[in-house]
């Protein structure tokens, strides 16, 4: 995705790491205890001899005999901690730790490592504005006392990866990772192609988009895609007859929008947002906010500002800018995340990179054909760089992994594909068994 990766020097500092002793602990939201460490890095790695940060590792054991490479998994957002999610892999994701172990790493800015804290800019809140000025200032001035805002990207997040592969002796890892998360894989894999013998891309974000650039445009895609599915339904056709007439109908600021499309992210939001919007169409706006929540808790916004703010908002040109701003969610995001972005004062990284991963190895990417954030097209766009990839859709998905019948096909397929090490042969025969809930209709 982009050639100044290729500017750290980040393979000989993990050939040149300690090993990483590990102990029993129990993360929060954990059913049982995991084994966990620190791995101490330097904040800015073109300058090892400056402050040092420490990065939050938990692994979770395999559930019988060792025999395949262990899996390391890179959490969403940018801002969402990756040991937060131990509690999936030790219920519904057990499946993956029949025969490795797991790896969680907390991205450098969440979580357990460095921390980021700027609970002022929480996001989904349909009657505040994103991202105010005054707290975007307060938030930069009081991080900056401590971190260097510069060294909390997508290349520092992938050096510390490798450098936790490295102390914990792992010689060729299986990876993953969800929305940002897919991003965090591809440029690992790009960097380090001899230490990945499979990946698996949930969400995939093209390394072409330069978020929020796209958010209007995909969620647009999606309320129409909604929209149809409503006008087939005879229910929901019965209650809601016209919902892009009701969207249009909707007189409401643009805050009220982009809470709205944060909140599509979900198969379950999705199919409880016609009947609502049509009551908002109506007068009776508020079930709908009752039914939006902010960003999740525990995220850090500053990391999202740290990564997006050089590695895309920023870059975006005018001719890019003026694309964003037709269509019910217009282009207040993009508007108000790069007024933040000029207060965060971290520049533009440079445009001339390389685009999509090449390569062989082999990589299965899973889409939701209702995805209002990371649409298929984009997964068959990263597929088509690379020689041994397959694209796997699922009808009726939104972002989120969750919402449909029989969800443990999801985790099948991606079981499966690691296991055998190829997306050749996969039998995805199970997805025909995964339906959406039925539209709600209710008052309630």
């Amino acid at each position: 995705m982009r050639v100044w990766f290729a500017v750290l020097a980040i393979s000989c500092h993990a050939a040149r790491t300690a090993p990483l002793p590990l102990s029993p602990c129990t993360p929060k939201d954990s059913p049982q205890p995991l084994q966990c460490g620190r791995l101490s890095v330097p904040e800015n790695r073109s300058n090892p001899s400056g402050r040092f940060i420490s990065i939050q590792v938990a692994v979770v054991p395999a559930t019988g005999e060792r025999t395949s490479p262990p899996l390391y998994d890179f959490a969403g957002g940018p801002g969402i901690s990756e040991v937060a999610s131990a509690g999936y892999w030790l219920t519904d994701g057990a499946i993956h730790r029949r025969h490795r172990d797991v790896v969680l790493v907390d991205q450098r800015g969440t979580g357990g490592s460095a921390f980021l804290d700027c609970p002022e800019l929480s996001l989904g809140d349909a009657s505040a504005e994103v991202f105010p000025d005054a707290a975007v200032e307060s938030c930069r001035a009081r991080l900056s006392q401590n971190a260097d805002l510069a060294h909390y990207s997508t290349a520092e997040t992938v050096a510390d990866v490798d450098a936790v592969r490295a102390a914990l002796g792992h010689d060729r890892i299986d990876i993953s990772g969800l929305s940002y998360g897919s991003r965090v894989a591809q440029e690992y894999l790009r960097a380090h192609p001899d230490r990945v013998r499979a990946a698996v891309l949930l969400g995939a974000v093209s390394p072409e988009v330069k978020l929020p650039l796209t958010f209007a445009a995909t969620a647009e895609e999606t309320l129409e895609a909604l929209a149809r599915q409503c006008a087939r339904d005879p229910d929901c056709h019965a209650a809601v007859p016209d919902l892009m007439a009701d969207v249009r109908g909707i007189a409401a600021p643009p805050q009220f929008w982009e809470a709205l499309r944060a909140q599509m992210i979900t198969t379950d939001a999705q199919r409880r947002l016609p009947w609502l919007l049509h009551r908002a169409a109506s007068g009776e706006r508020g079930p709908l906010l009752e039914a939006m929540s902010p960003h999740p808790d525990g995220a850090s916004t500053a990391l999202l500002l740290a990564v997006e703010c050089p590695e895309d908002t920023l870059r975006a040109t005018g001719a890019e800018r003026a694309t964003a701003a037709a269509g019910p969610f217009g282009d207040y995001r993009l508007r108000r995340q790069t007024a933040a972005c000029r207060i965060w004062g971290v520049p533009p990284l440079p445009d001339s990179r390389p685009s999509f991963v090449t390569g062989d190895v082999p990589v299965l990417l899973l889409a939701g054909e209702m995805d209002s954030v990371t649409p298929p097209r984009w997964a068959e766009e990263i597929a088509r760089h690379l020689r041994h990839a397959r694209v796997v859709t699922i009808p009726n998905l939104g972002h989120f992994p969750a919402g449909l019948s029989h969800m443990e096909c999801y985790d099948q397929i991606i079981a499966q594909f690691f296991e055998a090490g190829s997306a050749e042969k996969l039998d995805t025969s199970c997805i025909q068994e995964m339906r959406p809930p039925p539209f709600s209709i209710a008052s309630h």
